[in-house]
């Protein structure tokens, strides 16, 4: 269960490099993020912001160190879990050479077409609504090839959003996006209830609706409000 806190105890991450050299990225990090927190983080280009995420989602496991949800050690046996409670958007979407509607739910059945149509407005893709308030179910091309770079961007948004998460991981997700729309979709991203939300961006107005904001430096998080 997640209702109070996650927890990163003395976690570290590091590697053997191509020239059998131990690279670390991440040292002895601590962090506590509390429930419907609004979690910044930026940093320099390289510093390891994208590996940090992945520690924390455990699709890497740290070299040492805890991560605890509400107390309870995460590990190999309850990712499932785990990775049920996260939507994770990362700086490039994968695109499948299907329908606008599976490449968001990635279902052909039980779909709910009242949430989804929601989340397609709120992220401003209503092109995709006809005129008679219809969801057009058009096919959007081999990586995207009908769609712009923008439009990628928020269906991944609307994929990560439909799941319903409790923790939502955004990795430069307004990278591809012009300033209006980028402005738009992360106020309103953050204006969404009972929801725990950790952002990756360069912009750092983004960060005026986060309550945390942190910089990764010298392999370590520093906390700046």
């Amino acid at each position: 269960e997640f209702k109070n806190s996650i927890k990163l105890k003395e976690v570290h991450f590091s590697y053997i490099d191509e020239n059998n050299k131990l690279k670390e990225i991440i040292k002895d990090l601590n962090i506590e993020i509390e429930k419907n927190d609004k979690i910044g983080i930026f940093g320099r280009s390289g510093i390891g912001k994208t590996t940090l995420l992945k520690v924390l989602i455990y699709l890497i496991e740290p070299s040492r160190g805890q991560i605890l949800i509400d107390d309870v050690k995460l590990d190999s046996t309850s990712l499932d879990s785990w990775h049920s409670k996260i939507g994770y958007v990362s700086q490039n979407t994968t695109i499948l050479d299907e329908s606008l509607v599976f490449n968001i739910t990635l279902s052909n059945s039980k779909i709910d077409h009242d949430y989804l149509k929601k989340l397609l407005l709120k992220l401003n893709l209503n092109r995709f609504i006809n005129e008679y308030g219809e969801i057009d179910d058009l096919n959007i091309g081999d990586k995207g090839s009908r769609i712009s770079g923008g439009e990628k961007q928020r269906i991944g948004i609307c994929r990560a959003l439909y799941r319903k998460p409790q923790i939502l991981i955004l990795d430069e997700p307004t990278s591809s996006l012009d300033e209006e729309n980028e402005k738009k979709i992360i106020k309103d991203i953050f204006e969404l209830q009972n929801l725990t939300t950790i952002l990756v961006s360069h912009n750092l107005e983004n960060f005026n609706f986060c309550n945390k904001t942190y910089e990764l430096l010298n392999k370590n998080l520093k906390k700046l409000n």
